[in-house]
């Protein structure tokens, strides 16, 4: 089974992560920077589904130390945020994330997303951004 990282400071957008991921792949959960970045070198998640806003360490700055690092930039990495502007999406496409949605979302466009980077990761495909 797959394994996913919701990285999601508000309660809420992370009890619709679960509702929507749960069943189909291994969850786990954090609200904060610095502990998905430990989870994801002792995890080593599939996929991390990761908000830009963090309460201590940005979203972006996740990414780019995931992706700088040899052994876990074949980490897939989607942005799912609040922060649905240019400069947002361009600045997280900047640090590495393979793809960018923005709240609200609809389930069914999130798990496709989701699929689709899982197959990439699978098939060894670059994505482009």
């Amino acid at each position: 089974m797959k394994t996913l990282l919701c990285v999601e400071p508000d309660p809420s957008v992370q009890r619709l992560l679960s509702a929507i991921f749960a069943g189909r792949y291994r969850l786990l959960e954090t609200g904060d920077g610095e502990t998905a970045l430990g989870m994801i070198c002792t995890e080593r998640p599939d996929l991390v589904l990761l908000e830009l806003t963090l309460p201590d360490l940005p979203g972006a700055e996740v990414c780019r130390l995931v992706k700088r690092d040899e052994e876990l930039q074949s980490t897939r990495i989607l942005m799912v945020t609040g922060a649905a502007d240019a400069a947002s999406r361009h600045a997280a496409l900047q640090a590495g994330a393979d793809s960018y949605i923005s709240k609200p979302f609809g389930p069914a466009h999130l798990r496709s997303q989701v699929e689709d980077l899982l197959k990439d990761r699978a098939s060894g495909r670059a994505l482009s951004g």
